[in-house]
């Protein structure tokens, strides 16, 4: 083999492994921006998720809490003694039986 076959050798070598990192370099920067938009992807989810689920949880205990107070104003129209008997639980059982 010749001195300049040898060169040519070299030469198609460094060729190669010049577009083989090339390649390599394009797939981890498709790979890069992938991640980075299922992040974002991922940023937005939680937004609305964090946004809509206190919304939603506020609006069911709203209801429990109008179910609730319409099930006592039912409870005392009932009867008189059910009103005396609800205002006499108040009473043992205060709001500030929690110490808040």
């Amino acid at each position: 083999m010749t001195f300049g076959a040898v060169l040519g050798t070299i030469t198609d070598t460094a060729g190669m492994v010049s577009k083989t990192v090339t390649t390599v370099s394009g797939g981890i920067d498709m790979a890069s921006r992938f991640v980075e938009s299922a992040a974002t992807d991922q940023r937005d989810r939680h937004a609305i998720h964090r946004k809509t689920f206190r919304d939603t949880l506020l609006r069911e205990a709203r209801i429990d809490l109008a179910r609730s107070n319409r099930e006592v104003l039912d409870f005392c129209a009932d009867s008189e003694a059910n009103a005396t008997l609800y205002a006499q639980a108040i009473e043992y059982l205060p709001d500030s039986i929690f110490g808040e």
